[in-house]
């Protein structure tokens, strides 16, 4: 019987996800560990509303809008609940994305928040990742964070704002207005 972690290199995850190690279960590799991801209703219908409403303000083909979709940030391989990418979308067909591709990301954090606003959150922001979403199902909340920064051994997000159920989310795509996102559109 195996004790303790196993950590894994980008290139072992993958070829761990092809052998099919993790069953069908999705699995995020963060630090070296690879982490179960859980899905129950509220999470899943507030990610399918996030994708619809990210469509919206984002459009195609200048903009890529995806659901649980696969990065490559860094030695990490996180899925995002949802991102917006630097068009277009056959762009990505024969890779993975990279902070460098992203505008916005977005995590719908019901069981995770302590992992999405704090590893997370700092990865984002070391890898200049602009705008980062939380979407907290269990405060009704979403935390938008800007201006990432990285200091030594510190990283983060100089600005955060907090919008709530009744808000709207202005939402900006390389610097230009695209359009707004009400807080109650994003909520199950």
């Amino acid at each position: 019987m195996l004790q303790g972690i196993h950590r894994y290199t980008p290139r072992q995850f993958r070829r761990a996800i092809e052998a099919r190690v993790f069953g069908e279960d999705r699995v995020e590799l963060l630090g070296g560990v690879a982490f179960v991801m859980s899905e129950n209703p509220p999470h899943i219908v507030a990610t399918s509303c996030l994708l619809d409403q990210l469509r919206a303000v984002a459009p195609p083909p200048r903009w890529f809008a995806n659901k649980e979709h696969r990065l490559a940030v860094g030695s990490w391989r996180p899925v995002a609940d949802g991102v917006v990418l630097r068009g277009p979308r056959s762009s990505y067909s024969t890779r993975l994305a990279r902070a460098i591709d992203v505008v916005l990301l977005a995590e719908v954090s019901d069981t995770t928040y302590a992992r999405d606003v704090g590893p997370k959150l700092r990865k984002y922001a070391t890898h200049g990742i602009p705008v980062y979403w939380i979407v907290d199902l269990n405060r009704r909340i979403v935390e938008v964070h800007t201006q990432p920064y990285e200091k030594g051994k510190l990283a983060g997000y100089a600005l955060c704002r907090i919008y709530r159920e009744g808000e709207s989310i202005p939402v900006e795509l390389d610097g230009e207005a695209a359009g707004q996102v009400a807080v109650l559109e994003l909520l199950p």
